[in-house]
């Protein structure tokens, strides 16, 4: 790999996920072989999306910088990150009130997909799914709500991705909760669960619930046999599975975490960890982020090491602390975001005054839409035969070291690169290879990249850069 590669280039381990089932591991032995399986490395950029009242932002990870261009919203408020579309490149975000709206990443576009959604996912497959405010369910296909026969009962009040394509939502009252499976073909089946704390497996087909002194463990699909029982004397609170879905993980009223094969029932080990709130496994599945109560305090357990390794001050959103798809922590430091090494837990981006907004992660390289290109391309040639000369921009940042830096190691791989500093504080720091006299000699240096580029002229007026 040579050196700009290095600079530019971000591995991304993917997912660990495995086939799970309702079989115990005496009935079917290469179940937990397949369970414990991890698929071999793929790798991609990853990026940080960042939501805010005005537009769509970018940052490449693990450093954060930004991508130097942003995808324009339309005036709406959004309530929650819906999730990401690998298939479609589009980012999916739902409003207070009820409007679905698709990020599309390759045209550049904002696109309204359905002002009456109540409820949506984007499941382990990446295919969108959503519950409408009638009760209808579908999925999201060619930008629109493909809706199927049966309908959701009044009062659903969570949804998950299933495998298969298919939804599972949730309605409970005061004695009783039942979960629905839904379909695009064949009849909704149906499971009533006790009403305790529950956690959903990530491909959904697995329910597991607390009882005053044990864990059940249920198929979603209405399977007729009895459930999976696993004793937890300490009182049980919060549950979650680990990422396979080979291991679960509860907390209890003596502030203890315990760990347990999914399939024997077998303790594994436990840990003190205090009162806990919530709990949530990375994506990729090494770590269990526990929150404790009344405290912006996470801790943070390595899953493949059984043991606690670092205990973070962050505050717990919906999205953070997170795991990004190329490893990177994600957490919140006061009015910050941060980017930690997965390793070592020290800093390695920063995106100052951001934690207001809403954050999420994927496995997809920033590549400016075509159509901004294209325009940027058009105001370059009005500059060919002015008197500023011309820049390849490279990158933007809110950090000057973190772009100087940047900026040294192209010095190193023999190109001339420097920082050109912000005029007015709504400007970045930008990483540009230059000057050039023309612009043939600038697009022959924006070639050498290996990555998306625009020339530009600091000459230029502002309202036509």
């Amino acid at each position: 790999m040579n050196g700009l590669n290095r600079i530019f280039s971000v591995a991304m381990i993917t997912a660990a996920t495995a086939l799970t089932g309702c079989e115990t591991a005496g009935e079917n032995p290469q179940l937990v072989a397949l369970a414990q399986e991890v698929p071999p490395p793929v790798t991609s950029d990853a990026v940080l999306f960042r939501i805010t009242d005005r537009e769509l932002r970018f940052y490449s990870l693990p450093d954060l910088q930004d991508a130097g261009w942003t995808l324009p919203k339309r005036r709406l408020d959004v309530d929650a990150v819906v999730g990401f579309a690998p298939s479609s490149q589009q980012l999916f975000v739902l409003s207070d009130d009820s409007v679905l709206t698709a990020f599309d990443l390759v045209g550049g576009l904002v696109r309204t997909i359905d002002s009456s959604i109540s409820m949506a996912t984007v499941g382990a497959n990446g295919v969108p799914l959503v519950v409408g405010n009638s009760g209808s369910v579908g999925s999201i296909s060619q930008r629109q709500v493909s809706v199927w026969a049966d309908s959701v009962a009044l009062g659903s009040r969570r949804v998950w991705g299933s495998h298969g394509g298919r939804i599972l939502t949730e309605t409970i009252d005061s004695e009783s909760r039942t979960l629905r499976t839904f379909s695009s073909r064949g009849a909704p089946t149906s499971v009533n669960v006790p009403t305790g704390p529950m956690a959903i497996s990530r491909w959904a087909e697995l329910v597991a619930v607390a009882t005053p002194s044990a864990v059940e463990l249920r198929g979603t699909r209405g399977e007729s046999h009895d459930p999976s029982v696993i004793d937890v004397l300490e009182g049980p609170e919060q549950i979650v599975f680990s990422a396979s879905g080979h291991q679960i993980f509860v907390t209890t009223s003596g502030g203890l975490l315990i760990w347990f094969d999914r399939f024997t029932g077998a303790r594994l080990g436990s840990a003190p960890v205090g009162q806990v709130g919530q709990m949530r496994v990375g994506r990729l599945g090494r770590y269990l982020f526990i929150q404790q109560s009344g405290v912006d305090s996470v801790h943070v357990f390595d899953i493949h090491q059984d043991r606690l390794v670092s205990k973070l001050g962050t505050r717990w959103t919906n999205s953070i602390p997170s795991v990004a798809p190329n490893g990177t922590v994600l957490v919140r430091d006061e009015n910050d975001i941060l980017a930690l090494d997965p390793n070592t837990f020290a800093e390695t981006g920063r995106v100052s005054g951001g934690a207001a907004d809403l954050w999420a992660v994927a496995a997809w390289t920033p590549v400016q839409p075509v159509s901004q290109r294209q325009a940027v391309e058009a105001v370059d040639e009005e500059y060919l035969d002015g008197d500023g000369p011309l820049y390849v921009q490279v990158s933007s940042s809110q950090n000057e070291a973190w772009a100087q830096e940047l900026a040294t190691g192209l010095s190193r791989a023999g190109l001339a690169a420097s920082v050109l500093s912000p005029e007015d504080k709504e400007q970045l720091y930008r990483v540009v290879l230059g000057p050039f006299s023309t612009r043939d000699e600038a697009e022959s240096a924006g070639r050498t990249l290996g990555r998306p580029y625009w020339i530009f002229s600091p000459s230029a007026p502002k309202d036509e850069l």
